[in-house]
């Protein structure tokens, strides 16, 4: 979709990848499960100081101390029918996520997907079976200076995840998007506490994306 469609999936240069929530979803007689959920958050605030700033150390040149710059182009797609897909919302969180981290997103693609594709997609790219909650994609050509991305999310994880893990899933699924933008902007959750840094950096994000929201909504009442 968007300016990006004439690439196709199978050439895509860069896959980020790994569960929002630890290990990627697997298959387990039905039923999928990213382990532990009580491991989301505990010693989680060792590292919650470092949080701020990571990325500036983390990206390659694409990032700004500008705090206000035009904000990306956000094309949306769904493919399933377990959520409503929040579109104002999403194209909303990518921009504030762009800002609050000074990352030089110019378009972002972004797919909510049902298991059947994710699935498909999370084997065909990443040898995983079953699907998992997000995959993203570097579009990006040598030289941009801005970043040109796909974020690929699973809206039926999201509904299965979310409660358990005290969210709407409607929450669920922008924390899968937060998560995909912030490996694209350069961390990584391969190492534990690269891993703690992320995860404290995307609950982060989401609070404050959605007390935001919840402030204008209120002033808009008065």
């Amino acid at each position: 979709t968007g300016r990006n469609s004439s690439k196709k999936i199978t050439e895509l240069k860069t896959m980020s990848f790994g569960s929002s929530r630890g290990q990627p979803l697997t298959n387990r007689g039905g039923q999928y499960s990213d382990g532990d959920p009580s491991t989301r958050r505990s010693d989680l605030s060792v590292v919650a100081r470092s949080a701020r700033g990571y990325l500036s150390a983390m990206a390659s040149g694409r990032t700004t101390s500008t705090a206000r710059r035009r904000p990306p182009t956000v094309a949306i797609a769904s493919s399933q029918s377990a959520l409503r897909v929040p579109r104002k919302a999403l194209a909303e969180l990518v921009a504030f996520v762009a800002r609050a981290e000074g990352v030089r997103l110019g378009h972002v693609d972004l797919a909510v997907v049902a298991n059947d594709e994710m699935a498909r997609l999370n084997r065909r790219h990443i040898g995983h079976i079953g699907p998992t909650d997000v995959l993203s994609f570097d579009l990006s050509d040598d030289g941009d200076e801005a970043v040109t991305a796909q974020v690929i999310v699973c809206g039926e994880v999201a509904v299965k995840a979310g409660p358990a893990h005290g969210n709407r899933p409607q929450h669920e699924l922008m924390l899968y998007v937060i998560h995909g933008l912030l490996h694209l902007s350069g961390y990584d959750d391969k190492a534990a506490r690269a891993r703690a840094t992320m995860y404290v950096r995307q609950e982060e994000l989401l609070g404050g994306f959605l007390a935001g929201r919840r402030r204008r909504r209120r002033a808009a009442r008065r």
